[in-house]
């Protein structure tokens, strides 16, 4: 599984020039987070980016 184009656009939203730690470490759980938490529950709500 690969973090999908709507994840990572979500994320670079939210966080610009973030880079995590964490994605080197354990690349498999970053994967399913982001893909979870910048793609699932974001499509789910009706906020937009500002608000959110």
């Amino acid at each position: 599984m690969a973090i999908s184009e709507t994840a990572e656009k979500n994320h670079d939203e939210l966080f610009p020039n973030h880079q995590s730690t964490l994605k080197v470490t354990d690349p498999e759980m970053i994967e399913v987070f982001d893909n979870f938490a910048f793609d699932e529950v974001l499509s789910q709500g009706s906020l937009d980016s500002r608000r959110r």
